[in-house]
């Protein structure tokens, strides 16, 4: 990331300020806020998506914090969700880096709910009936 200051905040500084705007933003809506995680979800996305009220995923989903592969820490809410997955794996998550797909997520409490990537964009698909029924059932 670029130090170039402009105005008295570095170009670093604005954008962490805007991240963590936008998270506090999603992590406190008044209104239900769903998070397709249909691809790569690392670092940023993982701050966005888990926030939502609910989060669905796909079999091409791929989380991670990998922020410690840099030397750095989970950021961006990675304190909060990581520390309410079940046993030690969020520890595990954040000291690692590690990738995990769909599945993974699921069992970490890391997403709601699951749905074939075929199914996103299918016309007539009542995306309000699936949620109703998954949060009912």
């Amino acid at each position: 990331l670029s130090s170039g200051r402009t105005g008295g905040q570095s170009a670093t500084g604005r954008l962490f300020t805007e991240e963590y705007a936008l998270n506090h933003l999603i992590h406190t809506y008044s209104k239900p806020y769903i998070a397709f995680v249909d691809g790569i979800c690392m670092g940023g996305g993982m701050g966005i998506s888990q926030g939502a009220s609910i989060r669905i995923v796909t079999e091409r989903t791929m989380m991670a914090m990998p922020e410690t592969n840099i030397g750095l820490f989970p950021d961006v809410g990675g304190g909060y969700f990581l520390s309410r997955c079940p046993g030690r794996v969020g520890e595990w998550l954040a000291l690692t880096g590690e990738a995990f797909g769909a599945g993974q997520a699921l069992a970490f409490g890391l997403a709601d709910a699951y749905l074939d990537s075929a199914q996103l964009g299918r016309p007539g698909n009542s995306l309000a009936a699936w949620i109703l029924h998954q949060q009912t059932h």
